[in-house]
């Protein structure tokens, strides 16, 4: 996650990380433009929280939702999150479970307290087809991911 530039490199998770938001951003959008969707997940949070850019769920909601489907166990806690407030999205408790159990699954910590929460909003039955939908969701962006690029016609 460095990019070289003129002799030196520079990290943008520890340019986000000691607030420089603008040199960070910079960084992070020409990686996702390259496909890193860690890089996508952080610009998901630049928009999340305003920093550097203008807040805008929508964006954050489409940035998260790139790396969340490449299986960023972070990008989908933030993805469910997104869901269970309502945000850049309409609200959707059942989507929400399904990202946090995702990310819960891929090893991020902070899901299980979201998880724990939903307890209240998502039947046993619900949860379990909540997480088959999410599972279907990013086997078929996966499966989609194989495919060829198209060729254009001369």
């Amino acid at each position: 996650m460095l990019i070289s530039s003129c002799g030196g490199s520079e990290d943008p998770i520890k340019l986000f990380e000691n607030g420089e938001y603008d040199a960070a951003f910079k960084l992070f959008s020409q990686q996702a433009a390259s496909g890193d969707v860690q890089a996508s997940n952080y610009l998901g949070m630049h928009y999340y929280l305003a920093l550097g850019v203008a807040r805008d769920f929508n964006r954050a909601a489409a940035l998260f939702e790139i790396a969340a489907l490449a299986e960023l166990p972070n990008a989908q806690r933030n993805l469910g999150i997104m869901y269970l407030r309502g945000l850049g999205m309409e609200k959707d408790f059942h989507q929400a479970y399904g990202w946090f159990f995702a990310a819960h699954a891929g090893g991020n910590i902070g899901s299980k307290e979201y998880l724990d929460l939903m307890v209240d909003n998502v039947t046993p039955n619900a949860s379990g087809i909540a997480r088959k939908n999410i599972r279907q969701k990013i086997a078929a962006h996966a499966a989609a991911s194989l495919l060829p690029e198209p060729t254009s016609a001369h």
